[in-house]
């Protein structure tokens, strides 16, 4: 016969180690309900405190970053996103937000690189593809048609013994939030249609989409 003493502490483990997970899954979606006001630090205290009981849930480091992408707080977004995709590296939903995050940081070449792993990955992802590598690629030759323009002019000030002014770097963040804007009314376009109401497009008309965090309820 086993030891009952054993049994029992094992037992108790067990219930011990579900209360964590039970706890942890409440705070999530306590995080999520908060999120979705766009209540984002109150939603990021949520997070937090569910990764201390669960730390290496992937999800949820995926969107706390989202959330500090929303309040600002871009270096740690990228740690989140960084974190997600190291603990679910082929996961595109955590290699999307990933690719963000560098993009609010200007890191628009590397940003080009992370995307296109998730759509290696999941290549039928239309929105992955067409709303994030495309414009991605497309803002990486902006800034490298600006950098050739840049290098000519000082070579030919140089020539001549000129002095030029800088030429102006678009707008990363400008950037991202028009991107965002017309995302997010792509997504109301296809709520829309799919539920038959046209009054939800009138209703997102003033929204951005970088409000919108995907939410995993569990």
């Amino acid at each position: 016969m086993g030891n009952p003493a054993c049994t029992l502490s094992q037992e108790l483990q067990v219930l011990q180690l579900e209360d964590v997970k039970t706890k942890a899954r409440r705070l999530s979606n306590e995080g999520v309900t908060l999120a979705e006001a766009e209540r984002w630090w109150a939603a990021i205290g949520r997070w937090s405190a569910a990764l201390a009981l669960t730390p290496d849930d992937h999800t949820i480091h995926e969107m706390m970053s989202q959330a500090y992408i929303q309040v600002g707080e871009v270096f740690p977004a990228l740690r989140s996103a960084e974190e997600a995709v190291k603990l679910s590296p082929n996961w595109w939903v955590g290699l999307q937000t990933l690719g963000r995050a560098q993009l609010g940081l200007g890191e628009v070449a590397e940003a080009v690189k992370t995307f296109s792993r998730a759509v290696h990955i999941c290549p039928d992802q239309q929105e992955l593809w067409r709303e994030d590598l495309q414009w991605a690629v497309g803002l990486l030759k902006k800034y490298q048609e600006i950098g050739a323009e840049r290098e000519k002019a000082k070579a030919a000030a140089k020539e001549s013994g000129v002095t030029i002014t800088e030429l102006p770097v678009p707008s990363i963040e400008g950037s991202i939030r028009e991107k965002s804007i017309q995302l997010y009314q792509i997504q109301k376009q296809r709520e829309a249609a799919e539920a038959g109401d046209p009054t939800i497009l009138e209703r997102g008309k003033n929204i951005d989409l970088s409000k919108m965090v995907r939410m995993r309820v569990t």
